[in-house]
């Protein structure tokens, strides 16, 4: 009589595992242990996925876009240093956004989008207004160099230090505020032009 087969759910799988401490991780993700793979993932998602939203905004493919950033990241695992897995996962998350942002760029001539059929942004906490507002913001966006749009929503969307955007993008500290500072002044100029985004500029 054929055994039952038992399938382990991740949580399950970490209790089985070595101390779940960063160090033990790493190690473990080298060696490619299942368990520590499937942590990876399961710890790391929801930080990979708003990295990629943040800087593409509301988007069909932000799954896909996810999916191969761990591809990427468990396919270079040699190079995961102490630097930590969130900042090293971060680094892929921007390229691959990066590169979504280059592509969608090569081929927008083959479409034409009305701006009322842009995607919403989606959040229960924010007010018609608002979604309005950040959908706006998205399509100005739309029309931003790729590298200055990673550079701008990471530091004036997502919040972070100019010292860490350098990290992630592989730049140095004098290029995130070049680009930065470019950014800025696009977005200042067009938004005063749009009806959506006109007030949220002036009052800020």
């Amino acid at each position: 009589m054929a055994r039952p087969v038992i399938q382990l759910r991740p949580e399950t799988l970490r209790l089985l595992a070595p101390a779940d401490d960063a160090e033990s991780l790493v190690d473990a993700l080298k060696v490619r242990k299942a368990w520590a793979e499937r942590a990876l993932v399961e710890d790391h998602t929801a930080h990979v996925e708003r990295l990629i939203t943040r800087v593409l905004g509301p988007s069909s493919d932000v799954d896909d876009l996810v999916q191969e950033v761990f591809i990427r990241a468990l396919g270079r695992v040699d190079q995961l240093r102490d630097e930590g897995v969130k900042s090293w996962l971060g680094a892929f998350a921007v390229n691959v956004a990066r590169e979504a942002l280059r592509k969608k760029r090569r081929w927008r001539w083959l479409w034409s989008v009305a701006a009322e059929d842009a995607p919403e942004v989606r959040s229960a906490d924010a007010t018609p207004d608002v979604r309005a507002a950040m959908g706006a913001l998205y399509r100005l966006l739309d029309r931003m160099d790729p590298d200055d749009r990673v550079v701008f929503t990471l530091r004036a969307i997502e919040g972070m230090e100019l010292l860490e955007v350098a990290g992630l993008t592989d730049l140095s500290l004098s290029t995130v505020k070049r680009r930065f500072k470019r950014a800025q002044e696009f977005v200042i100029q067009h938004a005063r032009r749009d009806v959506l985004l006109a007030d949220w500029v002036d009052a800020s």
